[in-house]
């Protein structure tokens, strides 16, 4: 489950590099206003990422309690 859980984790860190490049991208070529449209299709990977890190990291933790707490 942990592989799992870092999986996810890197593919929406990734994606969200993915879509910042695009979202450069658009600035470049298309005038302001249609490109500032782009940046809230980058929110979402950026909340996901950030989602699946707390998630991890406080899977991380419980595991850690749970191994410490048997004898």
């Amino acid at each position: 489950m942990e592989k799992f859980n870092r999986g996810l984790e890197k593919f929406w860190l990734y994606f969200s590099l993915l879509v910042a490049v695009f979202c450069v991208y658009e600035f470049i070529v298309d005038d302001v206003e249609t490109a500032k449209f782009y940046l809230l299709f980058l929110l979402i990977p950026i909340v996901m990422y950030l989602l699946r890190r707390f998630i991890r990291i406080r899977m991380e933790k419980t595991n850690q309690e749970s191994k410490q707490k048997k004898p």
